[in-house]
Order: structure tokens, then sequence, then C-alpha cells
């Protein structure tokens, strides 16, 4: 009995080792994400979005949930920002 109680110990034990070992990696990838994202250029961020936004905006135009007039105004917007 005593063994088998021994043996869930260490399961759990091993189990919260290998939790802290993976969030302890979590955390390092995190920071490296930070520090790749911060050393992106805003202008860069803003002209991506700007992009991103144009392909949504199109793909409302084409599923005709937005007219040609609401379109061309939001187009113009989004082309300024690049």
């Amino acid at each position: 009995m005593a063994a088998f109680l021994f043996s869930g110990l260490e399961q759990a034990f091993g189990r919260r080792k290998s939790n802290s070992v993976l969030k302890s990696k979590i955390d390092s990838l995190k920071l490296s994400w930070e520090k790749e994202r911060s050393a992106i250029p805003k202008e860069e961020i803003d002209k991506s979005n700007a992009v991103n936004n144009l392909k949504q905006l199109k793909e409302l135009y084409d599923n005709k949930i937005i007219t040609e007039a609401e379109f061309i105004t939001l187009k113009k917007k989004y082309l300024s920002n690049l």
C-alpha cells in the first residue's frame, strides 16, 4: 500500500516538475516573441494592418455586404495609411 502511495506521489511530482519546465519554456518563448515584436517598426505594423483591412473590406464588398460607395470610402481611408 505504501509503495502505491509513493508511486502516486512520484507521478504527481513528476507531472508538477514537467509542468514547471513547460511553463518556463512558454515564458521564454513569450519573452522572445515580445522582443521580436518590439523590433518591428510601428510603420510596418500600420501598413500590415491597412493591407489586412483592405483584404477584409474587399471580401465584404464581393459578398455584397457593403455597397460600392462604402467600399470606395473605406478603401481611400485604408490606402492613406500605406
